[in-house]
């Protein structure tokens, strides 16, 4: 028997003495594998281009990755804490590898419990370096890794790395970027319940964060709670408390902020794009732009009011579709509610009852509304079931909320446009490309070549002014045949005003302020389509967009709302032509500014400041005497603007300025149908200007014009132009004129030539 026994422990032993060389050969050869930890020395991961307002108001980020680098004295003691408590209790104790962890993990796993034995630096060392496929040699791997780096490496640091390293769901890695992502929080104001739901992600980022299976992430949380309360992190009624309590409210949207900027972010992130390539999204550019929030906010409702409005002046398009909502309970709702989105700030809503005289709706933000009255004005002849579209139970609509109450209303089906500009600069101030960026990516402001109408002629007629004509010129608004070789297009034209009716000899100020179109065109036949082609130029026109012809007074060429607000801003600065930029500087991750060719020459001179100062005057009377007369409401005198109104109305805008801004607001169908009979520049394009800059100016002071030197001052007759004697009883105005062009006596036109419309035209 003794015999049995020792030979039975020689060959013990020497299995033994065979398993350990064979284990240490193993990690020999294993240690060969191990990656390099130069990453880890020298952390640069991929980093979002994060784009902001001027002050500094986040409005953007790209990136595949969305995370925000931070040291470890920068993290919460409580995040900290709670983190160890969860996920790796004995951290500070243990040297990359916790054996008692893995024997407790062993002594669970046969008693039916499933417990993890990773350390955070494993976890790190995976994340870092390992593929994650389950496999003996890949968990050896994992954890010669973690005690090498444990070597190498303070605790402090490897904590700092693994928080801000790990995934955490919907793009976000790091807690500082998941605290932005789901609560829109620095890290430093997040709440116990929000920590308690943060550091229950990792272990499954896609299936337990909080936006996509709040179930699982109140589960997980409830887990973390448990943790915190026995690290006496928390107290026993806090423990209560908390476990009781719902999940915190996620941010609505934590990367762009409410979607009030996304067309300006989109552009620069193009931009910056084509001068950086893929590098912009990897490197932690913050670019910071000339938009400011304020006035992108009230740009963007401006835009939607506008669209809102033309919509109402049309027949209900019906609702979006219909849901067979037969034994629905609220959940039901709710749930295909979640699966449609919201629009233009108008959010769906499923019709639950319906009667003539009111609406009960179910909508997206989770609450029943009982609208009547006002809030059905839009669909009140749809609801009484003769009329079609019909509206009943089961009908997605859209709710408009106006700050008092909801409006059942469609989405609206043109798009809209506003610029804004800082007049001496450039510096574009607000841009909105469309009602929504998220439905529809394609930006209005600046690729949307669209027929400017009534909106081009103040540059013609700052053509006129160089040719010798003055403000009491007298122009004949009166019938003219035009050849088809005269307007280009193959076809003969007659032109005719927007009322059909001829004014006779008018002045050439009446003609701009009223935008008559019959002697627009006499006007432009007489100095020339060539020569106010070529004129456009100066203000940044394109030659092609813009064929030399009598129709061009008339705005029949193609032009972007931001070239038009840049050319309109001559008026207003004293004539200097201003490039529209957007980005002020770019910083990388460390905060270094950095130099490249995104500079912009500021401005240059393009006309004289006597043309400017007049086309300035003609402007403000085309204000406070003729198309554009609803933004006197501002109430101020250094605003001057001009409608444009296109063939069909296809087209309206207002295009002004006022302060130091000039805005331009377009609207129109992108498939280029008609907006309606009388959907003018007056009527559809003009309130979302002045929405906008009732905003924009509000407290700041008016600006003077000073007379220009070569000007002179001359009272006329407003309807005949005549120079009036001292005497004279007449209604007069206060005409300016260039010296060159000074009125020789009583009953001139005040122009270089005689002021018989025969002889002019």
């Amino acid at each position: 028997m003794f015999k049995f026994f020792r030979n039975f422990f020689a060959v013990s032993f020497l299995l033994a003495v065979n398993v350990l060389f064979i284990a240490i050969f193993a990690v020999a050869v294993l240690y060969q594998k191990l990656p390099s930890l130069d990453n880890f020395t020298d952390y640069h991961p991929r980093l979002p281009m994060r784009i902001y307002s001027a002050d500094n108001v986040l409005i953007g980020e790209f990136g595949e990755e969305r995370r925000t680098v931070l040291k470890y004295e920068q993290f919460p003691p409580q995040l900290i804490s709670t983190l160890l408590a969860t996920e790796d209790a004995r951290f500070f104790q243990h040297r990359g590898v916790d054996f008692l962890g893995i024997v407790r993990a062993a002594l669970g796993y046969i008693e039916g419990r499933r417990e993890g034995a990773s350390t955070i630096t494993m976890q790190l060392a995976r994340n870092l370096y390992i593929t994650r496929e389950r496999t003996v040699v890949r968990k050896l791997l994992e954890m010669m890794l973690a005690m090498n780096i444990e070597v190498r490496f303070r605790k402090e640091d490897i904590l700092a790395l693994y928080m801000n390293h790990i995934y955490l769901g919907h793009g976000s890695y790091g807690f500082a970027a998941s605290a932005r992502e789901y609560y829109d929080k620095d890290l430093s104001e997040l709440s116990q319940a929000e920590i308690a739901v943060l550091v229950g992600v990792p272990k499954a980022p896609s299936g337990l964060n909080p936006r996509s299976n709040p179930t699982r992430a109140k589960e997980r949380q409830k887990h973390v709670l448990k943790r915190m309360l026995d690290a006496q992190i928390i107290s026993a009624e806090t423990y209560q408390e908390l476990m009781a309590a719902s999940l915190p409210p996620l941010a609505a949207t934590a990367r762009r902020l409410q979607g009030e900027a996304d067309y300006v972010a989109e552009e620069v992130r193009r931009l910056v794009f084509d001068y950086f390539g893929e590098e912009a999204y990897e490197r932690g550019f913050k670019i910071y732009t000339t938009v400011q929030h304020k006035l992108q906010q009230a740009a963007q409702q401006a835009v939607r009011r506008g669209l809102l409005a033309h919509q109402w002046r049309r027949p209900y398009s019906g609702a979006e579709q219909f849901i067979d909502v037969r034994g629905f309970t609220l959940g039901n709702y709710d749930r295909a509610l979640k699966k449609i989105g919201i629009i233009g700030g108008l959010q769906p809503a499923i019709i639950m009852k319906a009667n003539p005289k009111q609406l009960q709706v179910r909508a997206k933000d989770g609450e029943t509304y009982t609208i009547s009255g006002v809030g059905l004005k839009h669909v009140a002849k749809h609801l009484n079931g003769k009329n079609k579209p019909a509206l009943r139970t089961g009908a997605v609509v859209r709710l408009y909320h106006n700050g008092e109450e909801h409006i059942v209303t469609d989405l609206p089906g043109a798009q809209a446009a506003l610029v804004a500009l800082s007049s001496d600069e450039g510096a574009v101030l607000a841009m909105v490309g469309g009602l929504d960026f998220a439905n529809n990516q394609f930006n209005n402001a600046t690729q949307a070549r669209r027929q400017p109408g009534s909106a081009l002629k103040p540059f013609i007629y700052s053509a006129a002014l160089e040719k010798g004509l003055t403000p009491a010129s007298i122009l004949p608004d009166t019938p003219i045949f035009l050849s088809a070789e005269e307007t280009g297009s193959g076809e003969s034209w007659q032109p005719k005003n927007y009322n059909n009716k001829a004014s006779g000899p008018i002045t050439l100020r009446e003609a701009l302020s009223k935008s008559k179109n019959l002697a627009s065109v006499q006007m432009l036949k007489y100095i020339g389509a060539n020569y106010a082609r070529d004129y456009l130029l100066r203000f940044g026109f394109r030659r092609n967009d813009h064929p030399p012809y009598l129709t061009l007074v008339l705005g029949a060429g193609a032009t972007t709302p931001v070239e038009v607000a840049r050319a309109y801003a001559a008026f207003s600065n004293g004539g200097y032509l201003v490039t529209p930029y957007l980005i002020t500087r770019i910083e990388d991750f460390d905060g270094n500014e950095i130099i490249n060719e995104l500079d912009y020459e500021t401005r240059r001179q393009i006309i004289d400041r006597r043309n400017a100062f007049t086309m300035a005057s003609l402007l403000q009377t085309a204000i406070y005497e003729g198309t554009g007369r609803a933004a006197t409401a501002l109430g101020r005198k250094d605003i001057g603007g001009k409608t444009g109104t296109t063939n069909g109305t296809r087209d309206a805008w207002f295009s002004g300025y006022g302060g130091n801004i000039t805005t331009v607001s377009w609207i129109g169908y992108g498939n280029n149908k008609s907006l309606g009979n009388k959907e003018t520049g007056a009527r559809a394009a003009l309130p979302i200007w002045l929405d906008f800059m009732k905003v924009a100016l509000k407290g700041s002071a008016e600006q003077e014009q000073l007379l220009p030197p070569g000007i002179i001052t001359v009272d006329v007759d407003k309807k005949s132009g005549q120079i009036l004697s001292a005497k004279s009883t007449k209604a007069a105005r206060r005409e300016y004129f260039y010296n060159e062009y000074l009125p020789t006596g009583s009953g001139d036109s005040g122009s270089n030539v005689e002021a018989t419309t025969d002889e002019l035209f």
